[in-house]
């Protein structure tokens, strides 16, 4: 049997997906729009972006080592994710300027931003138990290819009254991979990564699984920027979002406060924990057509809270459908549509996120989708 899947999604806690989407496609943002998600923005705001997709062989006609029970997988997998912990203080800073906070400080402490982009590859055996149950174990190499990790434990700035002077209190570390370097044939790492299913019945109508996917490290190697210190900037305010997108006057305000913030930069090795995907579920069967699932999942060493979904799977003749609501990760509410499709070997599969943002996109976010071809043989 042979699988191809891949998925795409843009999380949001308050930004809206009219924001989202210009975001996705880098389009200019105008200070309307940045306006409208200021105002919908609380003291704590978090975004998330993640890209994945495998191929993977499963070798299930056929016993392993002579054993019928025992089976094997190997896999290709890439995996892209972002995630971000900002205030809403930062957000009104960055997108508009500080005349907002005239006679005020912005206080943008605790930004936190970390990206993981590698892909792997595994082989790994499939277990299945006379009670029906079944358990996979892969293992594998990594492969680093681009990583961020900001870390803003302090980063607050004061407006003098007409926009005399700003006075600044930054403490910022940066460690990064090159960002022109972060194609499939740039290498910034290497590790190991281990991925574990487990499946089992409970009951006559139940199941759950639980597991955890690309638990693992990759060592790095990129350079480190290091920025503390506390500062006055004698002039005018710092420009809105807007100016920037004028070339020559963003980069006449960029170029009278940017020496400032020359940081200090050196070269780094550190070994980093993998965005690794854990996971619990449990379904319950309706009927004959029917089922209803809970599901619980987070990605770890990430700003992403645990996301727990309720879904929803009926079927009707080779094709069926599954609606999960869920809450938590990067968003206060996600609505989800997969609808899958069986023909003799063939499988395939879609999934549509955030319908909620769809039909709303001024007053939610989050947008993605997937899909999945699976081939029996």
């Amino acid at each position: 049997m042979v699988a191809v899947e891949g998925s795409y999604y843009v999380d949001a806690s308050t930004a809206n997906n009219s924001l989202l989407w210009k975001l996705a496609r880098r389009q200019e943002l105008s200070n309307e729009l940045i306006a409208e998600n200021a105002d919908r923005t609380n003291v704590k705001n978090m975004i998330g972006i993640d890209n994945r997709y495998s191929l993977t062989y499963y070798n299930l006609n056929k016993g392993f080592l002579k054993k019928d029970s025992l089976h094997y997988l190997i896999r290709y997998g890439f995996n892209d994710h972002a995630g971000a912990s900002y205030s809403d203080d930062f957000f009104r800073l960055i997108g508009q300027g500080n005349a907002y906070f005239e006679g005020d400080t912005a206080d943008g402490n605790g930004l936190v931003f970390k990206r993981s982009r590698y892909d792997y590859i595994d082989f790994g055996l499939i277990k299945f138990f006379p009670n029906r149950s079944n358990l996979s174990v892969s293992v594998g190499v990594a492969r680093g290819i681009r990583m961020i990790d900001l870390d803003g434990r302090r980063f607050s700035v004061y407006t003098a009254p007409y926009g005399t002077s700003t006075d600044w209190d930054i403490d910022l570390t940066a460690r990064l991979t090159p960002g022109d370097q972060q194609g499939f044939g740039n290498v910034h790492g290497m590790g190991m990564q281990i991925s574990i299913d487990y499946k089992g019945l409970l009951g006559p109508d139940g199941a759950y699984a639980v597991g955890v996917r690309n638990l693992g490290f990759i060592s790095w190697k990129g350079t480190q920027y290091t920025k503390t210190a506390k500062f006055n900037y004698d002039g005018w305010y710092v420009p809105d979002f807007e100016v920037f997108q004028d070339p020559d006057a963003g980069r006449n305000a960029y170029d009278s406060i940017a020496s400032e913030f020359q940081p200090d930069s050196t070269g780094f090795k550190s070994t980093e924990m993998l965005p690794s995907l854990i996971y619990a579920e449990y379904s319950m069967r309706l009927n004959g057509k029917q089922s209803l699932t809970f599901r619980f999942d987070k990605v770890m060493n990430t700003p992403m809270i645990p996301r727990f979904s309720l879904g929803y799977t009926y079927f009707f003749g080779d094709f069926y459908g599954t609606s999960s609501i869920m809450t938590g990760g990067y968003s206060r509410l996600n609505v989800s549509q997969e609808l899958g499709y069986q023909k003799g070997k063939h499988f395939v599969k879609a999934l549509f996120y955030g319908l909620q943002a769809w039909a709303t996109p001024h007053k939610a976010g989050g947008l993605g989708g997937g899909l999945g071809y699976t081939y029996s043989f």
